[in-house]
C-alpha cells in the first residue's frame, strides 16, 4: 500500500515538474518572439528601408535619383499648410511611375502622399524636374519624412537613401505661465490674472477668457464668472513666441474661489489651462473686518469665562468637602 502511495506521489511530482517546465518554456518562447518583433519594428522605424512591402533598391547605376528634398515651414499647427519638394532626375529622360512623400508620425503609421511635377507636361527629366505636394490637417506631434519614386524601369529609389528627414513639428496652440496676484483679499481688492497664449503658426485666438468659480461651504459650485482677457502689448504681437493676456477683477463676493482659462483658437478649437482641474486660491474675505473681529473676540471671551467658571466650581467642591470633614 505504501509503495502504491509513493508511486502516486512520484507521478504527481513528475507531472508538476513537467507542467512548470512547459509553462517556463512558453514564457521564454513568447519573450523571444516579442524581442524579435520589437527588433523588426525598430529596424523598420529607424531605417525605413521598406515601402509597400518591397525592399527599396538604391543601386540603379545612378540613372535615376531624387535630390534637393526640402519642406517649409518647419513647424506649425494642425491648420498649417506644409509644402514638400524634391527633384527627380532620370539620365535617360524618362518620367517616373510616381513620386511620393512618406510622412512618419511617432505612432508608427505611414502617410503616403503622391507628389506632382510643378511645370506640367513637356518636362526635362534629364536636368531634373521639381515635384511638390501640400499637406495640412496634421495631428499634433513630431514628424519625420522621406521621398520615394518608382522609376520607368520599375525600380524603387529613395531620398535620403538612408534614414529620414526630421520635421515638420505640429503643435496645437496652448496656454502657459499662468499667474495671479494678490492671492487673497477682500471684496474691494483688485485681483489681476495673467496667462501666456502660444500659437506656433503665429495666429491670434478668437478670445482668451478667465473662468472664476465661486463655491459654497459644502464645496459646491454656486456660479461661474467669465471674464474676457486682453493682450498686454496691443497689436502687432508675436504669437509664435507667446503673447501675455491679462485681466483685472474686483467687487467679488465673499467665499472660496478657483479658476481656469479657456481660449478659442484661430481654427475654432477650444483649449483650456490647466488641461484638467482648476487652480485653487484663497478665500475672498468680507469687507466688514471689524464685525468679524468682534465675533472672534466674543467667542474667545466666552471660552475664557467657561474655563474660569469650571475652575470656580472645582474649588467650591473641594472647599465644601473640607468643611464637611471637619
Amino acid at each position: 500500500m505504501l509503495n502504491k502511495f509513493n508511486r502516486v506521489i512520484c507521478v504527481i511530482i513528475l507531472l508538476n515538474f513537467l507542467s512548470i517546465n512547459i509553462f517556463m518554456t512558453s514564457i521564454v518562447l513568447n519573450k523571444i518572439n516579442y524581442n524579435i518583433y520589437n527588433f523588426n519594428q525598430k529596424l523598420k522605424d529607424l531605417s525605413h528601408f521598406y515601402f509597400n512591402n518591397y525592399i527599396i533598391l538604391t543601386n540603379n547605376n545612378n540613372n535615376s535619383y531624387l535630390t534637393n528634398g526640402t519642406f517649409y515651414p518647419h513647424s506649425g499647427t494642425g491648420s498649417t499648410i506644409f509644402t514638400f519638394e524634391v527633384v527627380y532626375v532620370d539620365i535617360g529622360g524618362s518620367a517616373p511611375e510616381f513620386v511620393k512623400l512618406v510622412l512618419l508620425p511617432l505612432c508608427n503609421k505611414e502617410i503616403n502622399i503622391t507628389m506632382g511635377p510643378v511645370n506640367g507636361t513637356g518636362l526635362n527629366y534629364t536636368n531634373g524636374v521639381l515635384y511638390r505636394c501640400n499637406v495640412s490637417d496634421l495631428e499634433e506631434g513630431n514628424y519625420y519624412h522621406y521621398y520615394v519614386a518608382n522609376t520607368s524601369t520599375g525600380e524603387i529609389i529613395r531620398y535620403p537613401e538612408i534614414g529620414v528627414v526630421d520635421g515638420p513639428v505640429v503643435k496645437l496652440p496652448y496656454m502657459t505661465n499662468e499667474t495671479y496676484y494678490p492671492h487673497s483679499g477682500t471684496g474691494s481688492t483688485i485681483f489681476t490674472f495673467e496667462v501666456v497664449y502660444v500659437d506656433i503658426g503665429g495666429s491670434a485666438p478668437e478670445f482668451v477668457k478667465l473662468v472664476l468659480i465661486l463655491y459654497d461651504l459644502r464645496s459646491l459650485c454656486i456660479k461661474k464668472i467669465n471674464i474676457i482677457m486682453g493682450p498686454v502689448d496691443g497689436t502687432g504681437l508675436n504669437y509664435t513666441n507667446g503673447v501675455l493676456y491679462r485681466c483685472s477683477v474686483s467687487n467679488l463676493e465673499e467665499g472660496s474661489y478657483s479658476h481656469y482659462y479657456i481660449a478659442n483658437t484661430s481654427t475654432g478649437e477650444i483649449i483650456r489651462y490647466p488641461i484638467a482641474g482648476d487652480i485653487q486660491w484663497q478665500e475672498v474675505e468680507s469687507s466688514f473686518n471689524l464685525f468679524s473681529t468682534l465675533i472672534v473676540f466674543i467667542i474667545i471671551i466666552n471660552i475664557l469665562f467657561t474655563i474660569l467658571l469650571v475652575i470656580y466650581l472645582v474649588k467650591s467642591l473641594f472647599r465644601f468637602k473640607n468643611l464637611r470633614n471637619r
